[in-house]
C-alpha cells in the first residue's frame, strides 16, 4: 500500500486527514516499503482447493492404472 492509499483510506475510516505524528507511526511500524505491502497473504478459495485436489487425484489415479497395464 503506498502512502496515498494509506492516506486515502484513513480519510475515509475517520473522516479526517492523518496527522503528521500518525504518518511517521504508520511509516515506523514497516507499512510503508516502497509501495509494497510487507505482509503478502496468499488467499485460496474452496474452489481452487477443490479443482487442485481432483487434479492431483486424477493424475495419481492415471499413474497406478498405467503402471498395471505395462
Amino acid at each position: 500500500m503506498t502512502r496515498e492509499e494509506w492516506i486515502n483510506e484513513f480519510q475515509i475510516m475517520n473522516g479526517r486527514k492523518p496527522t503528521p505524528v500518525e504518518l511517521q507511526k504508520w511509516e515506523k511500524n514497516g507499512s510503508l516499503n516502497n509501495g509494497v505491502s510487507q505482509k503478502k497473504r496468499f488467499n485460496f478459495n474452496l474452489e481452487t482447493l477443490i479443482k487442485v485436489g481432483i487434479v492431483i487425484l486424477v493424475a495419481v489415479f492415471g499413474y497406478i492404472v498405467g503402471y498395471l497395464f505395462t
